[in-house]
């Protein structure tokens, strides 16, 4: 059963919201906890409230695969970075098991960038397979940054 009359609808705080004088709406581009408040005021000035609240999952992913083999497999071929849409990288180095840098992205990505990542060389020879440390600092879309280190394959 629909209710009669006619009805003022006032969802606050506005931000982010598609519509704040409907029935209904939507949150976009919302990056933290929010508590929205709806007020409904019928034609007789009689008004009611209630709340919802909006929690934000900020389960972060961010990957580096353990392994990779630059044979010419297009799959395969880079050590890249891999993760949620949006994300830049800042900074990607690759470090040899002495601790010398062989490969650092020349200027900030979006992560999952298809052709940037090291191609498992260095100064234009190809390394021995072995071990090697990488180091990546990122961005979220909100704005937060964190850093990851790990340890990568890379296989002949």
């Amino acid at each position: 059963v629909a209710p009669a009359g006619n009805y003022i609808y006032m969802w606050s705080p506005e931000d982010s919201l598609t519509c704040v004088n409907c029935p209904s709406t939507s949150a976009v581009g919302l990056w933290y906890q929010t508590t929205y408040q709806l007020t409904v005021e019928d034609e007789n000035g009689c008004r009611a409230n209630d709340f919802i609240n909006i929690y934000i999952d900020k389960n972060r992913k961010v990957f580096v695969p353990t392994g990779f083999a630059p044979n010419g497999n297009i799959a395969n071929h880079l050590l890249r970075t891999h993760g949620e849409e949006g994300t830049i990288v800042h900074t990607f180095k690759v470090y040899s098991r002495w601790g010398e840098l062989v490969y650092e992205n020349p200027e900030s990505f979006e992560i999952n960038a298809p052709n940037i990542g090291w191609d498992g060389t260095f100064h234009g020879k190809e390394m021995n397979p072995a071990v090697f440390v990488w180091y990546l600092e990122v961005e979220y879309v909100d704005g937060a940054k964190e850093s990851y280190k790990g340890h990568s394959t890379l296989i002949r």
